[in-house]
């Protein structure tokens, strides 16, 4: 079963689908994982480095920073340009950049955040689209604090739709699992103003 929460329906602003078949985002997840020149960082937190716990990589016609991450614009090749095309096509939402995530295994993750860093990302929808493993993902309200989380799990070919405005009031994250889990790959579509 595909449901943000086993018992409750989605909150406002959020619309989770089947969007792939299992073999296409198996062939898809082959490709991104051999062909996207994934790029690994560190931040520099407190006076020392430390590893980004994940690898990424940036196609947008302009650059994105964020974190201390500076990213060149890059076009997109054309597979992902006709996956970006497919997205738009299926959520009405006029995509023009794809940052690419890439989680290795459990010790993996993405901290508690909004895509609310480029120039429209807080009135801007975003979409997500999974492949390779299975990961949690987390959900809370930004206010009030120490709201508890909810959580769904996100399967190869999953679309996640965070409508615009999602990003000024509910945080996400991928938390670490001591599970074994594989290569996960999600790419989330944005619109950047050009």
């Amino acid at each position: 079963m595909n449901a943000l929460f086993p018992d409750r329906t989605l909150p406002a602003g959020f619309r989770l689908s089947s969007f792939l078949p299992a073999s296409e985002a198996a062939t898809f997840l082959a490709w991104l994982d051999a062909t996207i020149p994934w790029e690994a960082h560190t931040l520099s937190l407190y006076g020392r480095s430390v590893r980004v716990p994940r690898q990424v990589a940036w196609y947008g016609p302009t650059p994105y920073t964020y974190s201390q991450i500076s990213h060149p614009a890059r076009p997109l090749p054309p597979l992902l340009q006709s996956l970006l095309q497919r997205v738009c096509d299926a959520t009405g939402y006029a995509f023009n950049a794809v940052l690419c995530n890439r989680y290795a295994d459990g010790n993996d993750s993405v901290s508690w955040h909004s895509d609310k860093d480029y120039p429209v990302g807080a009135t801007s929808a975003v979409a997500s689209l999974s492949f390779g493993a299975t990961r949690a993902f987390d959900v809370r309200p930004i206010a009030p604090d120490f709201c508890p989380s909810q959580r769904m799990l996100l399967h190869a070919g999953d679309l996640l739709v965070m409508a615009p405005g999602v990003q000024r009031t509910w945080w996400h994250q991928l938390p670490k699992t001591d599970a074994p889990v594989g290569v996960r790959v999600n790419l989330t579509f944005r619109a950047v103003a050009q």
